[in-house]
């Protein structure tokens, strides 16, 4: 929405956060390992983030000091990001047999609802291969009902007032991760989890096929389905080859005959577990809700999350990222031996090489062969000098790696793109039916059938509440569940909320609201207090106004500090504290901070230090400036300053303390230029609004807002 003006300024519709950085320091902080260190300050209730800086000096055994400084940043009140001003939530009413019932509310960021409101739904069948798009308008409850959608897998709005696109995807009740690639043992059973999406499909309309690699030979009569598992079982040492008409997944098998891990060859194989974890239902009793698993280990634990809507962004995609144990396979190789290319030799010389190392035996009279008699020699020995080739290019060898890792592929969601933005819905109106959550819950066996499940009580589900989602999580998988509760509820009836089974939601608007017969604008004001004791400030609606009292220097340089954003004003902040100085310490900042600025601020603070230290400096230095001639009341050597080619060059502070200093001569001509000034400098109402709430945002962190006795204060209102 653009900016209004009324009077040269700029009024908001609409508020706008501006992320104005206030900072506030504490000074003289006692650390103790004995104790902790606990700092009070206010919490604004727009605050975005904190951002928390310690910084000390420690003093080491040697006696010298080092710098030590940590920082740490908390986000708070990050729920409500969303610009948009309408929404559209889903709520599935019924989910069975008989029909798939859902409900979508277009509503403000209040809860209001909507009514009239045109909107484009696009409606994905899974038989159909475009999608099916329908315009609608929602009726005066803001409410569009969507009937007979068992074969719709997603549903997608589009707004015609903002034209903002929504989509929830309505067949993924139940997502569980499982293995492409599978290890398992010979004439073992295999469980493939796999949920039959629609409810009214069985055995006999789900057909499932199973080959070899080859596919030459057909074991399809040893697959079937089974609570929620694929089955294969009395399968022998082969890679089959495992299509199931309804999962788009291919699966590999590879059966072998080792526990735990397989050893064949070079490969090292990690062997699947028989039966994958899964929430194989959701039951609801008279008195408690059982949800049944499969796959169960020691390290399983589920969470449950109820809510009154659906969640826009389904909870498998948000674990996915999560880092999840894989069955893996290894190829261990080794790099092959060289030998160096073998060559003829005479048999002379091969006989005087063997004869050399043989055993000696006593009686042998044989003379000791040499190279010298040749009586056996048949063949002929060339003795010749090899030079060395010039060298040409090395040949290099590629080898498999030692060791070779295959990440096992994991099958994943169906909609990877459906994750949360940052940009949530605002659902403080559901603050009537908020969302229930139990975590960690442990499984129990039923010992007459053997299943794991665990349960919670009826009465701990809030009454309003359509969805159940679990999360069954252990050390390999996850699986999520989402079930539609069959409470008696419908959907919420403004116009009727007396009824017993209608859902109340909060007004979170204004109460009471602004008449819209009348024309309402911000005021900003500024009042000088300058004797908090007589003068007095009213404000006469003080429950939708802000103020801020800026009652000392420390508040004025905070707001400062917070202004220009510049962090090197923290070494000058023992301004606001130099009463509690003492001469040694005052003496030891003014050699550091040496400047007119400071001896200005020195003069109008503390004049008995100024007329001790300062004031005999200045008037020893040999060039003077203007300021220096002002510090001494030298109006002798100020007038030449008077003139109009000079005057017009100096800075503002200077040009003031120079009319201050001929105000009983003066006063009537400086009174008119700075008049003039003031009128011909440009106003620009975008700037002080910005300034003026910097101002209020440091109301924030102030602890107390009376004003204080005998002291001069601004109220900002």
């Amino acid at each position: 929405n653009p900016d209004k003006m009324h009077e040269g300024l700029p009024s908001d519709l609409l508020k706008k956060i501006n992320e104005d950085q206030i900072n506030r320091s504490f000074n003289n902080l006692e650390i103790s390992d004995a104790r902790d260190c606990i700092v009070k300050f206010v919490m604004p209730s727009e605050c975005k983030r904190i951002e928390l800086i310690f910084r000390t000096q420690i003093r080491k055994t040697n006696g010298t000091l080092e710098n030590v400084s940590k920082s740490r940043t908390y986000e708070l009140n990050q729920m409500d990001q969303s610009f948009e001003i309408a929404c559209a939530h889903f709520i599935p009413l019924a989910v069975d047999k008989k029909d798939h019932h859902y409900q979508i509310m277009v509503c403000g960021k209040n809860g209001e609802p909507l009514q009239k409101v045109k909107c484009t739904l696009q409606l994905k069948h899974d038989l159909l291969s475009n999608n099916v798009s329908l315009d609608c308008v929602t009726d005066e409850r803001g409410l569009i009902d969507l009937k007979n959608m068992s074969r719709i897998t997603e549903v997608q709005i589009t707004l015609g007032s903002t034209n903002r696109t929504l989509r929830w995807h309505t067949d993924m009740w139940t997502q569980t991760l499982f293995h492409k690639n599978i290890h398992i043992l010979e004439d073992e059973k295999l469980h493939i989890p796999y949920h039959i999406r629609d409810a009214r499909d069985s055995d006999c309309m789900t057909k499932y096929l199973l080959f070899d690699k080859y596919n030459a030979n057909d074991y399809s009569d040893k697959v079937s389905y089974d609570s929620g598992y694929v089955t294969i079982c009395n399968l022998k040492t082969e890679t089959m080859c495992c299509d199931v008409i309804t999962i788009d997944a291919f699966v590999v098998i590879q059966m072998q005959n080792h526990r735990q891990v397989c050893l064949e060859g070079p490969m090292i194989y990690e062997l699947t577990p028989s039966e994958t974890l899964q929430i194989r239902s959701v039951e609801e009793q008279k008195d408690e809700v059982r949800v049944h698993l499969g796959g169960v280990t020691p390290w399983t634990r589920v969470h449950l999350i109820s809510t009154h809507l659906m969640p826009l962004y389904p909870i498998y995609n948000e674990l996915i990222g999560s880092r999840l144990l894989e069955c893996d396979s290894g190829e261990y190789n080794t790099a092959p031996t060289l030998y160096c290319k073998e060559r003829e030799i005479s048999e002379e010389y091969r006989y005087v090489l063997e004869r050399a190392n043989a055993h000696k035996y006593i009686g042998n009279n044989l003379q000791k062969p040499s190279l010298l008699i040749r009586p056996f020699s048949d063949k002929a020995t060339k003795t010749e000098t090899q030079d060395a080739k010039k060298g040409e290019k090395i040949e290099h060898k590629h080898y498999k790696q030692r060791r070779q890792v295959n990440k096992g592929t994991l099958i994943t969601c169906g909609a990877p793109y459906l994750h949360s933005n940052g940009n949530w819905p605002v659902l403080e109106f559901l603050g009537n039916n908020p969302a229930t959550t139990w975590f960690n819950l442990p499984c129990q066996r039923d010992e007459s059938t053997g299943q794991y499940y665990v349960t919670i009580k009826q009465k701990d589900l809030n009454e309003h509440h359509h969805v159940l989602t679990a999360v069954a999580v252990n050390e390999k998988y996850f699986s999520v569940y989402t079930h539609v509760l069959k409470h008696p509820n419908v959907i919420v009836d403004n116009a009727n909320q007396s009824s017993p089974h209608k859902a109340k939601y909060r007004d979170v608007r204004m109460h009471p609201g602004l008449n819209p017969q009348k024309h309402f604008v911000e005021q900003r004001q500024i009042e000088l207090v300058k004797n908090a004791t007589n003068d007095k400030v009213v404000v006469e609606d003080f429950k939708t106004s802000q103020a801020e009292v800026f009652e000392s220097l420390e508040h004025v340089f905070s707001l400062y500090r917070s202004l220009t954003k510049n962090d090197q004003l923290l070494e000058w902040s023992f301004l606001h504290q130099w009463n509690k100085l003492t001469d040694a310490d005052k003496l030891q900042k003014f050699n550091k901070f040496f400047s007119h600025e400071f001896n200005f601020f020195i003069y109008c603070k503390d004049r008995p230090f100024f007329d001790t230290f300062v004031l005999p400096l200045i008037e020893s230095k040999v060039n003077k400036t203007l300021l220096d001639y002002w510090f001494l009341g030298d109006l002798a050597h100020l007038r030449p300053y008077l003139d109009v080619a000079i005057f017009i060059q100096l800075n503002a502070l200077e040009q003031i303390l120079l009319a201050f200093a001929f105000k009983g001569d003066l006063r009537a001509k400086y009174h008119k230029y700075f008049s003039e000034t003031q009128d011909a400098t440009k106003f620009d109402p975008f700037r002080f609004k910005a300034l003026f709430e910097s101002a209020l945002a440091e109301r924030n962190f102030a602890e107390a807002q009376s004003l204080p006795c005998q002291r001069t204060s601004c109220l900002m209102h």
